[in-house]
């Protein structure tokens, strides 16, 4: 504490005592949070210990006082607004790059059916039973009267063929995994 004397600590401690509570009270009346409020408080006493400054009569000290902590909560509120207009901001990012995040995997599942259909006919219905109607190999062949290798055999040749086509893809391997399997 930078203090000359005990008189002005004195004096600051009788302003402390008769306007705490109030300034407490006006504080809140802006930033709306006691915790701040007295926060903001605490702070113009800590300021005014530090910077000792002479006031004429006890009313320039209470005007002071009032002065202060009307301008330290409306800092408060400032830094708190540019705090919500970054985070909405921020948020609005957010909001705008989620519609790229979507057409970005419309297209790589475009791009993933464009590849299946071009598969030949045999290995395109054998991929779409297993991998899209789930359907067991065992199934499919008796469906298709082959045997169970073909269908193995088939599968296997449809998935290389679409990792080649598709090789560019990468993010397919994740959203799609049992197909790359």
């Amino acid at each position: 504490m930078i203090v000359k004397n005990m008189d002005e600590l004195g004096e600051i401690e009788s302003l402390y005592k008769e306007y705490y509570g109030s300034l407490c009270y006006y504080a809140l009346n802006y930033v709306c949070d006691m915790e701040v409020a007295q926060d903001i408080v605490q702070d113009i006493f800590v300021h005014l210990i530090e910077a000792r400054p002479k006031f004429e009569t006890s009313l320039h000290g209470r005007n002071f006082l009032y002065l202060s902590v009307k301008n330290a909560s409306l800092n408060y509120i400032d830094k708190k607004r540019s705090k919500l207009k970054y985070l909405h901001l921020h948020r609005e990012e957010e909001i705008i790059e989620l519609p790229d995040d979507e057409v970005f995997i419309a297209e790589v599942y475009r791009k993933l059916k464009k590849a299946v259909d071009e598969l030949p006919p045999e290995c395109r219905k054998i991929f779409y039973m297993s991998y899209i109607e789930n359907q067991s190999n065992e199934i499919i062949a008796r469906e298709l009267a082959i045997s169970v290798n073909t269908v193995r055999a088939q599968k296997m040749r449809g998935k290389q063929l679409l990792r080649e086509k598709l090789k560019n893809l990468y993010v397919l391997i994740f959203i799609l995994p049992e197909v790359f399997k």
